[in-house]
């Protein structure tokens, strides 16, 4: 089901296709942030984070005297070649529970507490970040959208931290990588552009994928990161193009 959002006063209308994750302006398909930034590579991160999954699944499944025969060996080999995708699977659901409770509870609901540890982990953490630092939310899972450079995304959060205007981004992941800071500067810039208000602050909100392990960072430096993101954009359009043109 396309999902309809009016922006600018109403004078625009975004489109959104959830099952695609495709933005329309009008009759045009406009970028969407996170497509935008995956040109970015963090393939080298990624790589050692599978290798050692395959590593500890390999130190948990091989016994000292065990003798193996060829089929078993063969089917130790294919299954930890597989532990990383089993893992971001896993890490997954523990990140969608997550995210899921923290989104309905600052929208006001009441939903109820996840059973599993990790998710309850990941979502008290968050509370007690919210409380000492008297997060006072105004905008939550917000659809964005700039004119002027033509995106579009949805932000998690805006509104105080400590009195002061913020963007708040909350993530599941094992860290925070360069690409989530140019992230989060595109939605600040586009709700800027569309409010005229002006957002003093930026923060990543990262929960464990695995452990619940909460961190919160302030970023610096907007400019130089909104400027790489639209390198990125620049980047992206143009393999667009090339591959638009080879077929």
């Amino acid at each position: 089901m396309i999902e309809k959002y009016k922006l600018y006063g109403g004078k625009i209308e975004l489109l959104f296709n959830p099952e695609k994750h495709i933005y329309t302006v009008g009759d045009k398909i406009v970028d969407g942030v996170t497509s935008v930034i995956q040109i970015v590579d963090k393939s080298g991160p990624l790589m050692w984070w599978a290798v050692n999954q395959a590593i500890e699944y390999l130190k948990n499944n091989l016994k000292p005297g065990k003798e193996l025969d060829e089929i078993e060996i063969g089917q130790l080999l294919e299954e930890a070649a597989r532990q990383h995708r089993t893992s971001k699977n896993r890490a997954a659901s523990i990140g969608d529970l997550t995210h899921s409770y923290i989104e309905k509870a600052l929208k006001g609901q009441k939903p109820k507490l996840p059973i599993n540890q990790k998710v309850r982990n990941g979502i008290k953490a968050f509370a007690k970040w919210a409380k000492q630092n008297k997060l006072k939310p105004k905008i939550s899972e917000r659809k964005v959208y700039s004119k002027k450079y033509g995106y579009a995304g949805t932000l998690d959060l805006a509104g105080t931290v400590n009195g002061k205007t913020a963007i708040v981004d909350i993530k599941t992941s094992s860290g925070i990588y360069d690409e989530m800071r140019y992230q989060v500067a595109a939605y600040k810039y586009a709700l800027e552009e569309e409010s005229g208000q002006k957002y003093e602050e930026r923060w990543i909100i990262r929960l464990g994928k695995e452990d619940g392990e909460f961190e919160a960072v302030k970023l610096e430096d907007y400019d130089k990161d909104f400027k790489g993101f639209l390198a990125a954009l620049i980047l992206h359009r143009r393999r667009k193009e090339l591959r638009n043109n080879n077929h």
